[in-house]
């Protein structure tokens, strides 16, 4: 808990359920800022699920901020500044270190600080089972399901981890890229996104930014044009009415020549092959 903290009055809700070493919370906060203590001689490993508002956490090595889709796994034997947006929801998962660590590839190294996406496959499994888990009464599951549940829970934790944490010492730049990938949807229709409005987002800099993306081979803006050409692809499929153009300079490709040349190289087919025909009348028959 806080050991330093706004002085001001606010709210701050959270409900516990235990799974044998598992425990789930509900947290729900008005915005706050504080301090926690780390400690050193700790077993303990939280996620933290932010589904509405935002949070940031500060360490002396790296900052990150949380936003709605983000999920975000720290080692509370770390001592971090944090500081919640005014009506935040962040489920917490707390773990034994002791326990997710044999999950974990040999050799891999257990980061301060993991991010990752909540559209993740692996990440959608793991939510899914801890929503299966609270649906549970207290006293229904007995002790075996108990200590299953939360074995399977560690497994999927693990996953999570394995997933974002890549073996070659560099887990915070691909914590990071996962961040911005995040800011990047969020930002998607903006006309000012670019390098320098993610580093900002994300409170790191624009070189930072940069490396974490080079890790992937794809530089930054090449992110920002594929996912706006898959959102571009996503609205010419629902059929909604625009035309070619219109799409182009909605998701802001400089002119419509430039954007159909884009979008067949990263689809493999033109704009227009993707637009829903009009279903055919029927064929004529032949007079008797």
């Amino acid at each position: 808990m806080p050991t330093a903290a706004a002085s001001r009055r606010y709210r701050y809700r959270m409900g516990w359920r235990t799974y044998a070493d598992v425990a789930c919370l509900d947290q729900r906060s008005d915005a706050i800022s504080g301090t926690v203590a780390g400690d050193p001689g700790s077993d303990r490993v939280v996620a933290h699920f932010v589904t509405h508002g935002s949070m940031r956490l500060e360490s002396p090595e790296e900052a990150v901020t949380l936003r709605p889709g983000s999920v975000c796994v720290r080692d509370i034997r770390t001592a971090w500044r944090f500081s919640f947006g005014a009506g935040t929801v962040a489920p917490l998962l707390i773990v034994p270190r002791s326990g997710l660590v044999p999950h974990l590839p040999a050799g891999t190294t257990l980061p301060t600080l993991t991010m990752a996406e909540q559209g993740a496959p692996e990440v959608r499994l793991l939510s899914g089972h801890l929503e299966l888990m609270k649906s549970f009464a207290d006293g229904e599951l007995p002790q075996a399901g108990l200590r299953a549940a939360g074995n399977a829970t560690l497994e999927l934790l693990a996953a999570v981890l394995s997933a974002n944490c890549p073996a070659d010492g560099a887990p915070f730049r691909s914590s990071l890229r996962a961040a911005g990938l995040l800011a990047i949807d969020e930002y998607l229709l903006d006309p000012q996104l670019d390098p320098a409005l993610i580093a900002h987002l994300l409170n790191v800099s624009v070189r930072t930014l940069h490396r974490a993306f080079a890790d992937t081979g794809d530089p930054v803006m090449a992110c920002v044009r594929q996912r706006r050409l898959d959102r571009a692809r996503a609205e010419l499929a629902a059929g909604g009415g625009l035309t070619v153009s219109e799409i182009a300079a909605r998701w802001h490709f400089a002119d419509a020549s430039h954007f159909v040349r884009s979008f067949k190289k990263r689809h493999g087919v033109t704009p227009s092959a993707c637009v829903p025909r009009e279903p055919a009348g029927p064929e004529p028959r032949d007079s008797p």
